[in-house]
């Protein structure tokens, strides 16, 4: 009896330890499996995740990885991330990622997850509008062997501010159009991708332009001295291109139509000059680039404009201090549906004017005006016969049949009636 009581007990501790086998090796198991999927991918996890460039209706994540990769960023009012997924256009081409989320509601806080990364982080947009007159700065990053680097991410901090972030073009240059008081101190942050960075200390005043800085390297501008970073080599870098006066040209004509939420904004100014644009819409859109050596530069709405009726006004300030503005109005008509294709007006009815009982009549058909008022048609009324009677109307289908037959009939009375008359023989 006791042996019998002491199998349930055994068995039960056997199941204990095999369960606690299998969940040990489970672990293990999901633990190799994701390192083994960490270093297939090669990259670690991302790193200089942050927020800038923040309004009361949108702000922008930007963050950079070890090896190339497509950046998504899911959002939403709650931790579930509900209102979707937003990609960097730039499909994985560089180690840095920049996403704009844009339509967002002001004051509300927004969460974010990273493509690269399972933190779920949030931040707040802003109750209103920017307000402030921005003064761009700009500047040039080049890479450790002093060529222009293309996708880097300059990232602009100030006191009392938020921060601002913008990406560098194929030649290396930058713009951030910043809102503070002069004398404030500054820092530019260059992100690379790959733990690849570089600084620039400076003061509000004197960054225009920014001095230009290598990957790994710390510069002060104030002091005009530079730190190297160990392992990198500073280039002797080219100085900025001064900005040269021009004169300010937009390429959109007044009125002109665009089929495209997101039209093509370009035009000319000087060589390297700084070129403020803004979109006054009902979302306004505001930007700054920075003009080719020829003077060319182009922009493209970040996100779609409404349907209808806009204005675009450009800016340009020549190195004198003065400034050219222009000002141009065009719609946009795509989504917009068109009227209905009907037929063409029809032909107009041939008249012309005549003489009918003694008053100036319009009459159908073809034909030369016979008179202009009544007056002409009493002057000429005694002198001219009345024109014939039209002829009459066919008779009928059936007319000349009923005549003959009622001659007939009339004939076979009388000639009864006659017969009656004369006297017969008995």
């Amino acid at each position: 009896m006791h042996a019998a009581k002491k199998i349930p007990t055994v068995l039960g501790l056997g199941l204990v330890i095999v369960l606690t086998i299998g969940v040990a090796l489970t672990t293990r198991a999901a633990g190799s499996l994701t390192n083994l999927f960490s270093s297939a991918s090669g990259q670690k996890m991302a790193a200089d995740v942050g927020v800038a460039n923040f309004n009361n209706s949108g702000a922008t994540i930007y963050w950079t990885t070890d090896t190339p990769t497509t950046g998504t960023v899911s959002f939403g009012k709650t931790s579930a991330l509900e209102q979707g997924l937003v990609v960097d256009d730039r499909a994985g081409q560089y180690l840095t990622h920049f996403v704009r989320l844009t339509g967002l509601a002001p004051a509300t806080k927004y969460f974010y997850k990273i493509s690269d990364d399972v933190t779920v982080r949030d931040f707040t947009t802003l109750a209103g509008p920017l307000s402030g007159t921005a003064d761009p700065i700009y500047g040039q990053v080049t890479d450790a062997s002093g060529g222009p680097l293309a996708g880097a991410i300059a990232v602009w901090t100030g006191p009392a501010s938020d921060p601002l972030a913008a990406l560098s073009k194929s030649d290396g240059n930058y713009v951030l159009p910043v809102v503070a008081p002069a004398g404030s101190a500054e820092t530019v942050t260059l992100l690379g991708g790959a733990g690849v960075s570089a600084t620039i200390t400076c003061q509000v005043g004197m960054d225009r332009p920014l001095p230009t800085v290598a990957m790994g390297d710390s510069l002060d501008c104030q002091k005009k001295t530079t730190t190297t970073s160990p392992g990198f080599k500073t280039p002797a870098a080219p100085a900025s291109p001064s900005p040269t006066a021009g004169s300010a040209q937009l390429n959109i004509d007044n009125g002109q139509t665009f089929d495209t939420f997101q039209p093509v904004i370009s035009g000319k100014a000087g060589p390297n000059q700084v070129v403020n644009i803004m979109i006054h819409s009902d979302t306004p859109y505001s930007a700054t680039v920075v003009a080719g050596p020829d003077g060319s530069w182009s922009w493209t709405p970040p996100a779609n404009l409404s349907a209808g009726q806009h204005t675009v006004t450009i800016t340009i300030t020549n190195p004198d201090g003065t400034t050219q503005t222009v000002t141009r109005t065009f719609t946009v008509t795509a989504g917009t549906s068109l009227l209905p294709i009907t037929s063409g007006t029809p032909s107009a009815t041939l008249t012309h004017l005549a003489c009918v009982n003694n008053a100036c009549t319009t009459i159908s058909g073809a034909g030369s005006d016979a008179c202009s008022t009544d007056s002409d048609c009493v002057a000429t009324a005694a002198a001219t016969p009345a024109p014939p009677p039209p002829p009459s109307a066919p008779p009928t289908t059936g007319a000349t049949e009923n005549t003959v037959i009622m001659l007939t009939l009339g004939l076979i009375f009388v000639t009864l009636g006659a017969w009656k008359k004369i006297p017969h023989r008995q």
